[in-house]
């Protein structure tokens, strides 16, 4: 923005001299438009919304769209106008890339509510400064305050005299500025956690809300200033939730792409009105307040209408008349709250089913899915450009990872850490027919935490997919993020490659893949992932540098230089059976391993006599806890603090020798949000409980004063989550050194977080995947093999030597891909490598142990087998040499035949 020197020294004067702007005397403007409001001393969004709005600017509507996003903040009730109307939702249009960076590390952080001290809202706009963002002790933009110009313009009903702040201001617009119409004004933005949450924090890719069961939506058919939308309800209805064959809608097509996973049906609430299944009618006046949120201004007053009736219903859909204006224009197509559950359609794209699932793929939390420098380009996807034309296409591989419908047929590896992916890539289409031996989607995981996945996904044309119009029949690449935006990069014919030179160091990514072939109903493209093979003839001719990756190294491997991942190091990407959250990060990053359950507060109170806090913790699976965090004391020092932890209740038990001590020492507390926590108390030692047990915990913290105080949330509601619940707190006074402290008769509830791990072979629970019809065989060709009998030796990093069998191989899931991409391990356990069609009838490549008895055991491979052919029938009628040496002993049995 460019000033001239008199606007330049308003601002100095404005900004740097104090604002005198009496809160007893507000700025007023017209009370009887919906949802108008003034200064006041600070406005609390419950949560921002951000928006992603669909702009058709030409007729050509791949060419001519373009995406604009926006944020609106929903209002805590208390701030409403009248203090009674739920919820509204003010639009905040005036943002810049600072506030953008601050919503994203707000998120990201659990800091979800946004507090506006000194606001200025006009009509139901709020309007926010545009300045440099502060980063909190967490590191994540916590706040951001500085001064702005606001022209102060009137629009009242009628032309009588309206008081203001700073000059007065009259008729229906203020044409010209003057220096009395110019104000400035201080607000501060700043985001906090919510006061009431459900404690759970969940990590890997899942979306904010549920993309599972069954939703219900109303759509709000609105008539304005007596102008209604083109189509009728009936319309409406029979084009959103119509399940006829012969028809593509939002209920339809969403049915069909997730497996019935995820369903659309029309809401049937008793407190509506329908003229149509699931439509409702409204009729409008004077409730446009401005050409830039008409649309918004329209689903307020629907809101408001309607107050907590609108609470039941999972999405709404908002069809506003031709001429509503957004963004100062009227060729909108659609808009949606993203995480949430609004939709906004401008007249008939209501129509348009692609544009209602791309816009309810927003309240589920996609973002679109672009190519090249174009967001929206990737046709391939629902979250792509709509046609104007339904089509029957579902989404591209990033977003089927993300949506989660398809886990069972999801394949992930690591190349960076020696991973490889072989196997038949199938169409969304035949998923519900396919087999565990089929893959939907690979996903290329990256060492580089800031380089998105890649997704790999044929892309078949084909009954629920059958209308797309992008890379048809092939083989689709693209990049993403959970809730990020998704990019196509390439996209391969079968029987071609696709290369990423230096994907890894010197490493080129390879994607291969064959003509299409079929396995009865099932079409599919067998595709091959894996670093560019290198020749080499010994380990001194693989190059690679790898010190920066302690368990990794580069060995020659049937002449071709392979990265071997090592088993039980932290830095290979798995949480082995000896690393934990608080040890390893790999554990951290491992999806769903690693969990926290908060206790947050809305009314916290404290006393003097205060020194620390009891709670118990009762669990519905074997966990193990490993630290508190965010833990909310009365002033800002360093504090004494002690945590101690005991099987059974907190109650009862006042002997601190029959409690565990798990931290003692000093810490000094952060400032976060304004407010002041120890952040982080990480146990000395790791305490266990199995499902259905109790574990009590106790806090004490003391100050150098008696100021320093720990304080409790008064509402007493404990807080749960599938994997456990907390209880009520004791307040305690100030512990002895043998005792506890004694209780006191306060209510409530602790304040902070609590983290902990899933214990080893404990899975946490899951989103209900119904299973895919199998195909009739039981076994196709490629199964039918077996492991072998024998036992090996596996030397370890350390020297130690462990001797395994397939049952090893094959006893972590998590690890098997790795495993198997070992040739000595898919050709001695090919069944459970699932490499039957390359091992069924070939002799193990790894040296395996012989136990004879009275003898010492001895380390043998089927060369040794064929060294004396009298001997050699003899023995491979043992069990063990037959089914590691099937081709030399021309293994038969029910399943196979190597002796053709």
């Amino acid at each position: 923005m460019r000033f001239s020197n008199l606007s330049i020294n308003l601002l100095l004067a404005c900004c740097f001299a104090p604002v005198h702007l009496v809160q007893a005397k507000p700025i007023v403007i017209d009370a009887s438009k919906p949802f108008t409001k003034t200064i006041n001393d600070e406005i609390v969004c419950e949560k921002v919304i951000k928006l992603h709005k669909m702009i058709q600017k030409t007729s050509d509507i791949k060419d001519g769209v373009y995406g604009v996003e926006s944020f609106v903040c929903v209002v805590a009730p208390e701030y409403t106008p009248s203090g009674d109307t739920p919820g509204i939702t003010l639009s905040m249009p005036d943002v810049d890339e600072t506030f953008e960076e601050a919503y994203a590390s707000a998120q990201a952080t659990g800091h979800t509510e946004l507090v506006v001290t000194n606001p200025l809202v006009h009509r139901s706009t709020l309007k926010l400064p545009s300045s440099s963002h502060e980063e909190d002790e967490e590191g994540s933009a916590s706040s951001f305050s500085g001064s702005m110009f606001y022209s102060q313009v009137v629009e009242p009903d009628s032309d009588s005299d309206v008081s203001n702040v700073g000059g007065g201001v009259r008729g229906r617009r203020a044409t010209a500025l003057t220096r009395q119409d110019q104000m400035c004004y201080s607000p501060h933005v700043q985001w906090r956690r919510p006061s009431n949450v459900d404690g759970s924090v969940q990590r890997g890719r899942k979306l904010a809300v549920n993309q599972f069961g069954t939703k219900s939506v109303v759509v709000f058919r609105a008539t304005v200033d007596a102008t209604p939308p083109s189509s009728t309800s009936v319309t409406i209805s029979e084009n959103v939730f119509s399940t006829a064959s012969n028809m593509i809608t939002l209920s339809s097509q969403f049915s069909a792409c997730s497996n019935n996973q995820l369903n659309f049906e029309a809401g049937t609430f008793t407190n509506f009105s329908y003229k149509a299944s699931g439509v409702v009618e409204v009729v409008l006046n004077n409730v446009l307040n401005s050409v830039d949120d008409q649309p918004i201004d329209i689903s307020n007053a629907i809101k408001s209408q309607f107050g907590t009736n609108m609470d039941q219903i999972d999405h709404k859909m908002y069809v506003v008349p031709p001429g509503t204006y957004s963004d100062g224009s009227t060729t909108w197509v659609a808009f949606a709250s993203k995480p949430g559950e609004d939709g906004w359609y401008n007249d008939d794209w209501i129509l348009d089913v692609n544009t209602l699932i791309h816009e309810t793929g927003h309240n589920l939390d996609l973002s679109h899915s672009g190519e090249g420098n174009n967001e929206y380009a990737d046709t391939s996807c629902n979250m792509g450009y709509t046609t104007g034309v339904d089509r029957a296409i579902c989404f591209n591989g990033a977003k089927s990872v993300e949506l989660g419908w398809y886990n069972n047929r999801v394949a992930t590896i690591n190349p960076h850490f020696g991973d490889e992916f072989s196997g038949r890539l199938i169409g969304v289409n035949d998923y519900a027919i396919s087999n565990q031996s089929d893959t939907l989607v690979v996903e290329i995981k990256n060492s580089d935490s800031s380089v998105d996945s890649l997704f790999v996904m044929y892309n078949k044309a084909e009954g629920l997919n059958e209308d797309t119009s992008e890379a048809v029949n092939k083989v689709i690449i693209t990049q993403g993020a959970a809730g990020g935006q998704s990019w196509k990069l390439a996209e391969i014919t079968p029987g071609q490659t696709w290369t990423s030179v230096n994907y890894f160091l010197d490493k080129t990514l390879s994607i291969s893949t064959s003509a299409e072939a079929s396995n009865g109903n099932v079409q599919y493209v067998t595709t091959t992932i894996k670093f560019a093979d290198a020749a080499c003839s010994n380990n001194n001719e693989c190059t690679t540098d790898l010190q920066n990756y302690n368990c990794l190294s580069e060995q020659c491997v049937n002449s071709v230089c392979k990265i071997i991942s090592q088993d039980d190091c932290c830095g290979n990407g798995l949480c082995d059976a000896a690393e934990y959250c608080d040890t390893c990060d790999d554990c951290l990053n491992t999806s769903d391993h690693c969990k926290s359950i908060v206790a947050s507060w809305s009314n916290a109170s404290t006393s003097s006599g205060i020194y620390g806090i009891s709670f118990d913790v009762t669990v519905t699976k074997d966990v193990y806890f490993h630290e508190i965090s965010d833990v909310f004391v009365w002033r800002s020092g360093t504090y004494t603090v002690k945590v101690y932890t005991r099987e059974g209740t907190n109650t009862g038990e006042n002997d601190l020798s029959n409690w565990v001590q798990v931290y003692s020492g000093s810490i000094a507390a952060s400032n976060v949000s304004g407010r002041s926590y120890i952040t982080s108390i990480p146990f000395t030692s790791r305490v266990s409980t199995s499902s259905g047990g109790t574990r009590a915990f106790y806090v004490d913290v003391t100050g150098s004063t008696q100021d320093y105080k720990i304080p409790y949330e008064t509402n007493n509601n404990p807080v749960s989550n599938s994997d456990m619940s907390m209880s009520s707190a004791t307040t305690r006074r100030a512990s002895s050194i043998t005792t506890i402290g004694a209780a006191r008769t306060d209510v409530g509830t602790f304040i902070g977080t609590l983290k902990y791990g899933y214990a080893k072979n404990t899975s946490p629970t899951s989103a209900p995947i119904p299973a895919p019809t199998e195909s009739p065989s039981a076994l196709d060709d490629d199964q039918q093999c077996v492991d072998s009998l024998s036992t090996f030796k596996k030397i370890r990093k350390n020297g130690k030597i462990n001797v395994r069998d397939c049952e090893w191989i094959k006893a972590k899931p998590e690890k098997l891909n790795r495993r198997c991409q070992k040739e000595s391990n898919a050709s001695h356990c090919p069944e459970a490598c699932q490499k039957c069609a390359n091992y069924d009838c070939k002799d193990s490549t790894r040296k395996f142990m012989y136990i004879r008895d009275g003898k010492d055991d001895k380390e043998i491979d089927c060369d040794w087998l064929k060294k004396k052919p009298s001997k050699l029938a003899k023995r491979c009628e043992k069990d063990i040499f037959k089914t590691t040496c099937r081709e030399t002993c021309s293994f038969v049995n029910e399943l196979i035949d190597c002796s053709v």
